[in-house]
């Protein structure tokens, strides 16, 4: 067996398990295809050989190294990921003072639209106070135009003849 497996370059991790290439298919931490023979054959061949024939080929030890090579692989992508992650002290310090002014010109906004909102209740009082205004300039034009030398005047009495004048 020993002979046909350097010959065909059998996957040792297959005859043991699983190969790590076929762990993670189809996500960011693919290996690819696997460059050794997955044989279904020589995977049975093996796993009915006896265990002291098993450890004498030392697969086993190849395959937990292989996982542990590819475990340490992921770990060190994690770290790298959550450096790339973690933001320096000057980035936290501006993440701050944004969040700060931020907020602070949400408030101004808030203020701002309770001061439009008195504004406009102004606005409309002072709107009301013209036409109220003018309504009465209206009258007092009428008023004055039915008095005087132009409309009818007031009688008044005379104080040296006692009749109207």
């Amino acid at each position: 067996m020993a002979a046909e497996q350097r010959k065909l370059l059998v996957c040792r991790s297959y005859l043991v398990g699983t190969c790590p290439h076929d762990l993670f298919t189809n996500t960011k931490a693919d290996l690819g295809a696997c460059p050794r023979v997955h044989s279904e054959a020589l995977k049975a061949e093996y796993e009915a050989l006896p265990e002291p024939d098993r450890k004498k080929y030392g697969f086993e030890y190849d395959y937990l190294r292989d996982l542990q090579s590819r475990i340490e692989s992921c770990n060190r992508n994690i770290d790298t990921l959550q450096r790339r992650l973690e933001k320096t002290p000057d980035e936290v310090r501006q993440t701050n003072a944004l969040l700060k002014t931020i907020s602070d010109l949400g408030s101004t906004v808030a203020n701002g639209l309770l001061e439009v909102g008195r504004a406009y209740d102004e606005y409309y009082k002072v709107r009301h106070a013209q036409a109220a205004k003018a309504e009465r300039e209206r009258e007092l034009k009428a008023l004055s135009e039915t008095s005087g030398p132009s409309g009818h005047q007031k009688l008044q009495v005379c104080d040296v003849w006692r009749v109207f004048e």
